[in-house]
């Protein structure tokens, strides 16, 4: 298992784990259309960065998060937008990794 910075090739994978988290949390499904995450997340107007977890080739994970700076305590901030693993690949700590 490895973690790594997702790739335009991952986003069909993103997208679908995405629909499974929405799922998860009764939110409406965002379909399977992926202009937006190729656009928002590695198009030039980026909004997001995102890594992804891989056992051999396919993706069971995603983590996506952005960069925070908050002026009145001049702290920097990581913002985890989602967090989404694959049910049988829960519980190995596959993102313990992500902190470094």
């Amino acid at each position: 298992m490895r973690i790594r910075s997702a790739l335009e090739a991952d986003v069909p994978a993103i997208a679908q784990l995405a629909r499974e988290l929405a799922s998860h949390v009764a939110d409406l499904d965002p379909g399977a259309e992926t202009g937006a995450l190729l656009r928002f997340g590695f198009g030039e107007d980026r909004w997001f960065d995102c890594l992804v977890a891989e056992i051999g080739t396919e993706v069971v994970g995603f983590a996506s998060y952005g960069k925070r700076f908050e002026i009145h305590t001049r702290s920097r901030r990581l913002w985890l937008g989602d967090l989404v693993v694959i049910e049988p690949c829960r519980n190995r700590g596959m993102w313990i990794g992500m902190q470094n």
